[in-house]
């Protein structure tokens, strides 16, 4: 498991995974990893596509084709309900990891919990469904906000 401190982290850990994937290790690719890791609260493509504008000309389609990318490698979790999303904070996981993130709904404050001491809960799936991730998300109202 890989745990990402810093952006030199997430970068590294990204492109680990992204090659064993088959993807190319590009300049924007590295760019748009780089955006992603600065993120303090839940963004979409047009954030990212905002932030990475600021240092590279790179459109929105090259920016919402990679987020895709970096989605599909579970690079980036989903959370709340308005299609935003976090980077992962632990990469590369063993299977045997429960990652359960804690979003409030009132800040957009997220914290992700990776947990390798217990197996994920095996969970009934339907005839022929193949999981392809297993992300609890926990929506509800941090303690700053609640106060």
């Amino acid at each position: 498991m890989i745990h990402c401190n810093s952006c030199d982290d997430y970068v590294n850990a990204c492109f680990h995974i992204l090659t064993a994937k088959g993807y190319k290790k590009t300049r924007t690719r590295v760019i748009i990893a780089e955006a992603i890791s600065q993120f303090a609260k839940p963004f979409g493509p047009k954030e990212l596509h905002d932030q990475v504008s600021q240092s590279a000309n790179i459109d929105f389609a090259t920016v919402y084709r990679n987020f895709q990318i970096f989605s599909g490698c579970e690079l980036l979790h989903a959370v709340g309900t308005q299609g935003k999303f976090v980077a992962c904070s632990e990469l590369h996981c063993e299977t045997n990891t429960s990652h359960t993130i804690f979003y409030c709904r009132s800040c957009d404050m997220t914290e992700e919990v990776v947990d390798t001491s217990r197996p994920r809960k095996k969970v009934a799936a339907p005839d022929s469904f193949i999981a392809e991730s297993r992300v609890t998300q926990v929506i509800g109202i941090c303690a700053d906000c609640s106060a």
